[in-house]
């Protein structure tokens, strides 16, 4: 290893750039062999991390939410379920129910999709930076009831409020 590779390395390792040690020096190759400028090569460099940032952090609020299986909206078969409004499902994907601090209830029978939904909005909700937690009803009467019996009721409570959207 070079000096200016380890340099190289302490500096990314001092700014936590985690990604970039792993594909810096092919980058840098492809920049030179396509005679990039350096803030084209720069962009270039802070946008591979920035990714791999964004798809870590994806990656761990996933893993977080608790889900009991991973759905998205595109894996939805509106057609199965024609009661569904496509449109409005698309709308809430947007996400503005949360700028606004609002509920949704999906109401339905058992079997046309009500987890799915509101899983693939989760899913949608992390992509987009929110933080999101699922739990059951049963689960979470559950918890509290334990939660309850150890004296630490409120403890639960502040951590279930934490989430910017929570699904039962």
């Amino acid at each position: 290893m070079s000096l200016q590779s380890e340099r190289l390395a302490g500096y990314m390792q001092r700014l936590r750039l985690s990604h970039l040690p792993t594909c810096y020096e092919s980058l840098a190759e492809e920049a030179a062999k396509k005679d990039l400028p350096y803030l084209d090569f720069l962009e270039q460099v802070l946008e591979v991390e920035s990714q791999a940032k964004h798809d870590r952090n994806v990656r761990l609020k996933t893993q977080w939410a608790h889900f009991p299986f991973l759905k998205r909206l595109d894996q939805f078969d509106f057609s199965f379920q024609p009661s569904i409004d496509e449109r409005k499902l698309r709308e809430l994907a947007g996400l503005r129910f949360l700028e606004h601090k609002e509920n949704v209830l999906l109401l339905g029978p058992p079997g046309v999709g009500k987890t799915h939904l509101a899983i693939a909005l989760g899913v949608e909700a992390i992509v987009a930076g929110y933080s999101v937690y699922f739990v059951t009803v049963q689960d979470l009467l559950a918890q509290l009831t334990r939660a309850r019996a150890e004296n630490k009721l409120k403890e639960r409570m502040a951590l279930l409020a934490k989430p910017k959207l929570l699904i039962l």
